[in-house]
């Protein structure tokens, strides 16, 4: 059977889905793979999947976007079934909901759904609805956007949740670290909204006060020179972008826990699998995904204030600091247990395993 994954880009944290898909069907990829590249992500895809390059391009400041080669493709390759990422701001996204409909083929839509617009408006719903309606079965990212997708109306028996989640060729076991010192890790992508500056002004801050914070920043992205030239104290080491699982497991090793001061997302199950506690802000419906929904605060990890994001930040640094290692290792030991519950089994096996139940392959 024959399965097309429809992706704008294609990264490296994707790769256990595509090798999933691949091991269970006959897989084609439709996706960027220049514009993967240079937004800043490593290529999941082997060479041994059919990958087709389908550039996207936006419009009216990015709000609208259009993936080209897409219905060609989907109508030369005529693939049995289409997982697609459901994008309501991608016109590619509506045709392709509208030619699987013609032409009796299974349209898997995997999203994250309405969550982050707090108060859904009306012509959101209208859109999830027909999405939904048009959709085999949409694939929510967890069940707080099942939930939403549910309080808005949609049909209930064709919304699943599939915890949205990483798999990492290497983890760090609580066993494998020691939760003394005074290092935090920052990992993803530097860009608009990571908000570094609020981790690094109130580590400076402490630091001045005669606390020996040390920031360990993993990543790249637009905003990665600025950061560096602004911001060059010695006590802060940039990684840059590292994509080898086993490099980004050892230099965590020396780190208290992770933070994201911005909007994150999969960030969060990367620290999980790192056995870091996140620190992220606890205004959860604005957050880049659904994942800091997994946190719960002082168990596996810690909310701040971002409503008052300096002071409520520097407390929760201060009492992370101020947890004996016992107390510590026991968050720690949490988040690395829900990492497990999200990868047992991984995101990529579970979403083949309800496709072949589903159609009976």
């Amino acid at each position: 059977m024959k399965v097309a994954y429809l992706q704008p880009l294609v990264a490296s944290y994707r790769q256990e889905v595509v090798n999933s898909l691949n091991d269970s069907f006959e897989l084609i990829v439709m996706a960027s793979l220049k514009q993967s590249s240079e937004s800043g992500f490593s290529s999941g895809v082997g060479s041994d999947i059919k990958v087709i390059d389908c550039p996207f391009q936006g419009f009216f400041n990015e709000k609208l976007k259009y993936q080209s080669n897409v219905i060609k493709s989907i109508l030369k390759e005529k693939p049995d079934i289409v997982v697609a990422c459901a994008n309501p701001r991608d016109l590619t996204y509506w045709f392709v909901l509208l030619l699987c409909k013609i032409l009796d083929i299974k349209l898997y839509s995997h999203g994250q759904g309405p969550y982050r617009k707090g108060k859904v408006s009306f012509a959101h719903k209208m859109a999830y609805k027909a999405i939904v309606s048009l959709s085999r079965k949409f694939l929510c990212y967890n069940q707080y956007s099942e939930r939403v997708l549910k309080n808005i109306g949609c049909k209930e028996g064709k919304i699943f949740s599939l915890d949205n989640s990483i798999h990492l060729d290497h983890v760090v076991k609580p066993v494998e670290k020691k939760y003394s010192g005074s290092a935090i890790l920052f990992i993803g992508r530097l860009r608009e909204g990571s908000n570094l500056e609020i981790l690094i002004e109130v580590m400076q801050e402490l630091n001045l006060q005669g606390f020996n914070f040390e920031l360990y920043v993993i990543g790249s992205g637009d905003l990665e020179s600025y950061y560096r030239e602004k911001y060059s104290h010695d006590w802060i080491k940039w990684f840059g972008k590292i994509y080898d699982h086993g490099k980004i497991a050892s230099i965590s090793k020396d780190c208290l826990a992770g933070c994201y001061p911005g909007d994150s997302g999969l960030s969060v199950v990367h620290m999980f699998g790192l056995s870091l506690p996140p620190i992220v802000h606890s205004n959860l419906h604005e957050h880049m995904g659904p994942e800091p929904f997994y946190i719960s605060n002082g168990k596996n990890g810690f909310f701040f204030n971002k409503d008052d994001p300096y002071e409520s930040l520097r407390e929760v640094l201060l009492k992370v600091i101020g947890l004996d290692e016992g107390e510590l290792s026991r968050v720690g030991e949490s988040a690395y247990e829900q990492y497990v519950d999200l990868n047992s089994p991984p995101l990529g096996e579970r979403l083949a395993e309800l496709i072949k139940g589903d159609v009976r392959v």
